[in-house]
């Protein structure tokens, strides 16, 4: 029973993100932190990386999977960090399909925890945060008959998810001393964004449960203390699409600003 379960969660996984299941695909992590060395076996349910749709989803995967491997490792020589994190994002829902009706830009917010562990002596790191995020978006409906039909115009689309992001970190700590009042670093990453709620506009947008995407910018470190970053985040699959005209897609693409304050 308990295998035929984890066969039903495999596949649910994998329609979750749009890959094929099959069977008995392992990935092996090896991971050397100072002197311990260990191994992750991780048996995939997702292999259909090779095409070129896909192989972003396989690097994804895979920096999940190290970032787990890497919190497995508690014995090795590195530094725990915690934080609570907070800021403000300037979204765009960006239609593939530009001549379908004017999209602009609004602002929302996002807050949360943050996680990192950074390998002995600080530089590298694996950082992973827990957030919620509002991304609002202006949709011009009223430019295309058949929405201005239903009296609709200039509407806000508001989209609250639930966010997983995987950053690796590269902190700039060694500046003959200048690193203890600023550290600068750069980050990129992966995104898994579970929607969790929008607004009215059920009749007239079909939303996704769950989106990819990825992320990088830059940033610096405060006294040890504070971290401002400031970067890019833009969906690898569609976020949500028009009802009336099914093939019209839109991806989120999102300019961010947040700080986090570490506790430690």
């Amino acid at each position: 029973m308990k295998a035929k379960k984890m066969k039903n969660f495999s596949r649910s996984f994998c329609s979750a993100f749009g890959l094929h299941y099959v069977e008995g695909f392992t990935l092996e992590i090896r991971l050397r932190l100072g002197k311990l060395q260990t191994s992750l076996h991780f048996r995939s349910p997702c292999t259909n990386f090779a095409q070129n749709s896909r192989f972003t989803m396989k690097k994804i995967l895979f920096a999940l999977t190290l970032a787990l491997a890497m919190m497995m490792c508690p014995q090795a020589q590195a530094e725990t960090r915690w934080g609570v994190t907070a800021g403000l994002n300037y979204n765009t829902i960006h239609f593939k399909q530009t001549d379908l009706f004017s999209s602009k830009a609004q602002l929302g917010a996002e807050a949360g925890v943050t996680g990192v562990l950074q390998s002995p002596g600080g530089s590298f790191g694996v950082e992973a945060s827990l957030l919620y995020s509002m991304r609002n978006g202006t949709l011009d409906m009223g430019e295309k008959k058949v929405w201005a039909t239903q009296g609709l115009g200039k509407e806000t689309c508001m989209l609250h998810y639930i966010d997983i992001p995987i950053n690796l970190k590269y902190r700039f700590n060694r500046l003959n001393g200048f690193e203890n009042t600023i550290t600068p670093l750069i980050f990129a990453g992966p995104v898994v964004s579970f929607l969790a709620g929008h607004n009215k506009m059920a009749d007239q947008l079909s939303y996704v449960k769950v989106s990819t995407n990825l992320q990088f910018g830059i940033g610096g470190e405060l006294f040890n203390k504070v971290e401002i970053k400031a970067g890019y985040r833009f969906g690898l699959g569609e976020a949500l699409r028009t009802r009336l005209l099914d093939e019209n897609t839109a991806k989120n693409r999102t300019f961010f600003l947040t700080a986090i304050y570490y506790f430690k």
